[in-house]
């Protein structure tokens, strides 16, 4: 039976505390080369996700350039050039990426809307129409779009839910209290334009 430790003398227990100081140094050691193995695994893993995509992907696969992590340089660049596609050579002042729904693995797509240029909305409309397909809904069964305005979520962040067993669109904040919905989406894309517009003007 082992002996308890403070039944130990003052020479076991610098003897004990020795060797026990030395398997954490021995398994600090082994944790550093795992994680060095890790780091070199995802390196390899990268490598190997880029050229797939390089040699796989193309404007076609929307859902696939939609995902987030392994994040790559190749799905980067054709996210950007399908964004571009739906809103032309400025697309980053109307429909843009920005972060990402743990939930889904999927970039955030984010809208800005114009006060004064209704043009945008209609972009953007056809862009949302065209994106939503391959949107997959975060846990509340709401698939999001991030709205960029004017307070910069100053107290509140808010976002353009889509709730596919309702057929709703609906003007949702952080704690997804809807202050304005409907079937019809141009109808919640003309509010957003009104209360939860970016800027008064398209800056171009």
């Amino acid at each position: 039976m082992k002996r308890k430790i403070n039944e130990l003398s003052v020479e076991d227990l610098e003897k004990y505390k020795k060797e026990e100081q030395e398997k954490i140094d021995q398994t600090r050691r082994e944790y550093k080369t795992i994680g060095n193995r890790i780091i070199q695994l995802l390196s390899t893993m990268r490598k190997i996700e880029e050229a797939l995509d390089e040699k796989t992907l193309n404007l076609n696969n929307i859902e696939k350039l939609l995902q987030k992590f392994p994040e790559t340089n190749t799905r980067r660049k054709l996210l950007r050039e399908y964004l571009e596609t739906l809103c032309g050579e400025n697309y980053h002042l109307v429909i843009d990426s920005s972060g990402y729904w743990p939930d889904t693995n999927q970039s955030a797509i984010r809208i800005s809307l114009y006060q004064n240029n209704y043009e945008i909305t209609k972009r953007v409309f056809v862009g949302i129409l065209k994106l939503l397909p391959y949107i997959k809904p975060i846990r509340t069964g709401a698939k999001m779009f991030d709205i960029f305005e004017h307070t910069l979520s100053y107290n509140h962040s808010f976002y353009l839910a889509y709730y596919e067993n309702e057929n709703i669109f609906a003007i949702i904040d952080e704690k997804e209290k809807r202050r304005f919905h409907s079937d019809d989406l141009m109808e919640v894309l003309k509010h957003i334009q009104e209360h939860y517009y970016y800027e008064i003007n398209y800056p171009l």
